[in-house]
């Protein structure tokens, strides 16, 4: 989905999160067009955690009285726990209130009893008195604290793919100073070349050769799109450890070209690049640590 992701953002088609006024389970198809142009909006199935009764009540709710007018209106007409809620509220689902997450997570503890159950359909009452989330919210307007990383973590996290920037991106600098080229520039360069590349592992595949010797096949994921590379007996002998656990790889080796699209790298040496948990998170302006941060200790309904 990454990859799918990847492709509509560089074919000029947004890839944006699901209002739960919108769209169906399964993919982008309904809704209004966005405003920015044409978009593929992300659909109810790709929430973590969502079940199939969860979604069933989202559908038939929105089927019998329209979109939803309100986190309230949500709740009142559907039977989602609220586990499930807050994971739709993390994923923008509730964006065309107008409120950021935090806000909504304000508005949620102050709903009336009865508006939201917990994870065993047990019917549970307001944290918060209504009138006074409300006063919250309003007192609040710029509650949002995420930074950018955080908002890809928690795609990464909720949907599997990231509705804003790549997740490659955080490591641009990194892999610049180490001399990686991206995978379209490796065009400008001739068959037999030494190059180095870097990505996000999309897959990994081994299979058998007549001679018995391993020989692996990695497709990398950068920025700007996918590359092959092919670590054979030597090289696995070395960094085979690397290659089969880590989730983010820079190989050097020699490009081998077929053509003038058939690329690929025969890798002499592979590295493990820094994972996601890894990443050092930035830091916005209010000294806020962001929302991947703050929610990673969350219960996510599983």
């Amino acid at each position: 989905m990454r990859s799918r992701a990847g492709e509509r953002n560089s074919d000029g088609r947004k890839v944006v999160p699901l209002p739960c006024g919108e769209g169906s389970a399964r993919r982008a198809g309904g809704g209004p067009p966005c405003s920015d142009g044409p978009a593929i909006r992300t659909g109810l199935r790709l929430i973590y955690g969502m079940s199939e009764s969860a979604m069933a009540s989202i559908l038939e709710a929105r089927a019998d009285g329209g979109p939803f007018r309100s986190l309230r209106d949500f709740c009142q007409r559907t039977r989602v726990p609220r586990p499930t809620v807050e994971t739709l509220i993390l994923a923008r689902a509730f964006a065309f209130t107008g409120l950021m997450p935090a806000e909504l997570m304000w508005m949620l503890s102050a709903l009336p009893g009865g508006c939201v159950t917990d994870r065993y359909g047990r019917e549970r009452g307001p944290e918060l008195d209504f009138a006074e989330g409300e006063g919250l919210a309003e007192a609040l307007p710029a509650l949002d604290a995420e930074t950018e990383f955080g908002r890809v973590s928690l795609d990464l996290h909720l949907l599997g793919l990231s509705t804003t920037s790549h997740p490659f991106k955080f490591w641009r600098h990194e892999v610049k100073r180490r001399g990686a080229l991206r995978s379209t520039d490796l065009y400008r360069h001739r068959d037999g070349e030494r190059v180095k590349i870097a990505g996000i592992v999309v897959a990994r595949a081994r299979p058998p050769t007549k001679s018995g010797r391993t020989a692996i096949f990695v497709c990398l994921e950068d920025e700007a799109g996918l590359v092959d590379a092919a670590i054979f007996e030597d090289c696995y002998q070395r960094y085979g450890r690397v290659v089969v656990a880590s989730p983010v790889l820079l190989i050097e080796g020699k490009l081998s070209r077929l053509g003038k699209l058939d690329l690929s790298v025969i890798a002499d040496r592979v590295e493990a690049l820094p994972t996601w948990e890894e990443l050092r998170a930035p830091i916005n302006d209010g000294d806020q640590r962001d929302a991947a941060y703050i929610f990673r200790s969350k219960d996510w309904g599983t």
